[in-house]
């Protein structure tokens, strides 16, 4: 009997222990339109996930409460603190038009003053051909 109580024990202590909580949300704009691919960073493990196509997320987590940092282009990147008992709704605010802030990593096209005639001798077939800039590499 002594055995089978010890077992008990530690099977209730081990579940007690690894218990896992589930954090929902989603991630709108200012007007109520869902945000996809909105990266989501929880600070407790440093893991990064992804919103899906309709704005939410769903993520697990050791902890009943937690914080969470939404970030995506063009919107200011915001941090919540998240409990696993409540739905999460998340407004991100656009970035102002004046923002010294933006990304400026991006492929620029190097093109000035492109004619539709000329972009047209590019195609061939379903192939696209184009001057290439070579970098330094």
């Amino acid at each position: 009997m002594k055995k089978h109580c010890y077992i008990l024990f530690l099977l209730l202590s081990s579940i007690a222990s690894s218990q896992q909580f589930y954090i929902r949300g989603e991630v709108r704009d200012e007007t109520g339109n869902p945000l996809q691919n909105v990266t989501i960073l929880l600070h407790s493990t440093g893991y990064v996930y992804r919103s899906g196509s309709y704005g939410s997320f769903g993520i697990v987590s050791a902890r009943s409460t937690d914080s969470l940092s939404f970030s995506m282009d063009g919107y200011e990147r915001q941090t919540v603190f998240a409990k696993a008992d409540s739905y999460l709704v998340v407004k991100m605010k656009p970035l102002s038009s004046n923002a010294s802030t933006l990304r400026r990593d991006k492929l620029v096209s190097m093109t000035r003053n492109l004619t539709r005639e000329t972009q047209r001798e590019w195609f061939a077939g379903d192939e696209t051909y184009a001057s290439l800039i070579e970098n330094r590499f």
